[in-house]
């Protein structure tokens, strides 16, 4: 099979076509004016409509991949009545083309630039800044935050004595060593001013609304965007123990490691919890999750005459732990005769060596998935697999994900490429690149973690 062609230029347009259905699903803009609207004197989010007064202030937060989009349909939305706010976003996203007259002549709004996965001096700048927009306000005001995956590190405030360095390595310590976004989050608020319910505490007495794309496993408000509305469920003990399972004691700063020990020992305030006098009035709405996306994908393949189904176990764990299950899946049912579409969303994990290659989550799950087909023989013909971040950006990469088939490892084995050996340093990048089977659409200005299509028969 040495001579083996690339997935079928059907099966390829058909998962594109498929995936970018689910993108527009989920499109910031659209996703707001759905469950965002002002009639008069009320606002009505979500299915829960909520009355604030007009005779106060406006303030916007808007943070995270998908932050551009939502702030420029907030800010259409409530018009002259927005009076100040921020946008953090990501750099190489879409938000150069946000200019200050999206918002009106009225409005002072200031977008930062800022770092992720790891924050940077942007992401600092920007935390202050939406601290200093929301004090001092009143029990009239009204502040609308937008949030979206990546806010958590783009929005940086380190909690005295902590430095931006200090946070720096924190995070590159707990990406790296493959823990999971509700176990990273749960160190991020103990470890900032302003996640945790802390932009909350700062905007007290004012009304907070805030509106959320998820990109967390189960939706839950504490660990999107690190919970910055929202009271922490988490305690100081769990931030620790976050630290002792992954082993990440010789790896951090001492005093990052001093402030947790200080927190368990109670010489540290606790952050924002449910019950806290001391939070204002809320409202959240969920306006998009990767449900939404996953569902999109399935609506999209059945008008094109698939039988299309939605795998119920979510993609969660060592990516490609995960592959291998999922093609375990995929096998089981072309053996009893089916054939059609089968669609995933979840977001899979990656642990990390001390000399990682390049590549992402979705790009070693795709490869783990090409080693498992290929290792299935003939029962695999006819399976092809997309793996993709619905951000479009997929680690530190230009690609959201690749897609292939049993032919992807003899094809690579014919260019001298071994499957196994990009697998065991996490280097899927190069490989994919060569064969051509990256999936590039660019940074897509959202995020609901990630999304699996394959089609079998």
């Amino acid at each position: 099979m040495a001579g083996a062609a690339p997935p079928g230029p059907a099966d390829r347009a058909a998962l594109r076509r498929w995936f970018d259905a689910a993108i527009t699903a989920v499109e910031p803009g659209a996703a707001v004016r759905r469950q965002l609207h002002v009639s008069g004197d009320r606002v009505i989010a979500g299915a829960v409509p909520r009355a604030f007064a007009w005779d106060a202030r406006v303030v916007l937060i808007a943070a995270g991949k998908a932050a551009v989009g939502m702030a420029t349909a907030i800010a259409g939305i409530f018009g002259p009545r927005l009076t100040h706010g921020m946008v953090a976003r990501p750099q190489g996203d879409a938000g150069a083309l946000l200019m200050p007259a999206t918002f009106g002549d009225a409005t002072t709004l200031a977008v930062f630039v800022a770092g992720h996965p790891v924050p940077d001096r942007g992401s600092q700048q920007a935390a202050t800044a939406a601290l200093a927009a929301v004090r001092g306000l009143g029990s009239r005001d009204l502040v609308v935050v937008g949030l979206s995956g990546g806010a958590s590190a783009l929005l940086a405030a380190p909690r005295p004595p902590l430095t931006l360095a200090d946070k720096q390595a924190t995070t590159a310590a707990l990406v790296a060593c493959g823990a999971d976004i509700s176990a990273i989050n749960c160190v991020r608020r103990h470890l900032s001013l302003i996640k945790g319910g802390g932009l909350a505490r700062a905007a007290t007495p004012a009304h907070v609304l805030t509106l959320a794309m998820s990109d967390v496993p189960g939706d839950v408000w504490a660990t999107i965007a690190s919970g910055p509305t929202v009271p922490d469920p988490s305690t100081w003990a769990q931030a620790l123990a976050v630290i002792e399972r992954f082993d990440l004691g010789d790896r951090l700063p001492p005093a990052v490691l001093t402030l947790l020990h200080r927190g368990v020992a109670g010489a540290e305030a606790e952050t924002a919890k449910p019950g806290d006098c001391d939070l204002p009035t809320a409202h959240h709405v969920l306006i998009a999750t990767n449900a939404d996306a996953v569902q999109a994908a399935q609506s999209a393949a059945r008008v094109d005459g698939h039988d299309a189904v939605i795998w119920k176990a979510p993609l969660t764990g060592e990516a490609a732990t995960c592959a291998s299950i999922l093609v375990d899946d995929l096998l089981t049912r072309r053996r009893a005769g089916w054939r059609g579409v089968l669609v995933a969303g979840g977001e899979t994990t990656v642990r990390l060596g001390d000399a990682p290659g390049h590549g992402g989550r979705n790009q070693e799950f795709a490869l783990a998935a090409a080693r498992a087909l290929h290792a299935a023989g003939s029962a695999a013909d006819g399976i092809t697999v997309l793996a993709a971040g619905s951000d479009g950006v997929d680690g530190p990469t230009d690609a959201a994900g690749a897609i292939v088939d049993q032919a992807t490892v003899p094809r690579a084995s014919a260019l001298a490429l071994d499957v196994d050996d990009h697998l065991r340093r996490h280097d899927a990048y190069p490989l994919f690149a060569a064969l051509g089977d990256l999936v590039r659409t660019g940074p897509t200005g959202t995020n609901v973690m990630d999304l699996v299509i394959a089609i079998v028969g």
